[in-house]
């Protein structure tokens, strides 16, 4: 966020106002949907395990993003 913020040299709160003004969601709930596509992408078309894939995404801890792509799809990675 602070590079975001530094880049455009708008006020962080400002920024996130303006953002879910524009796009009806919050700058983090949309950048996790950006992941979770990006995992389903991956889950569609490569073998690769889905524990590789959420590292690959952006997402340590492989626990919680089973949950958080659960909450964004419907459906477990799996």
């Amino acid at each position: 966020m602070a590079g975001v913020v530094e880049a455009t040299g708008v006020a962080e709160r400002t920024l996130k106002r303006r953002f879910k003004a524009t796009t009806g969601s919050t700058i983090i709930a949309y950048a996790r949907n950006l992941r979770v596509e990006e995992a389903k992408r991956r889950l569609e078309t490569t073998d690769e395990p889905s524990d590789e894939i959420a590292v690959a995404v952006g997402y340590e801890n492989p626990v919680f993003f089973r949950r958080l792509f659960k909450r964004y799809s419907g459906l477990t990675p799996g």
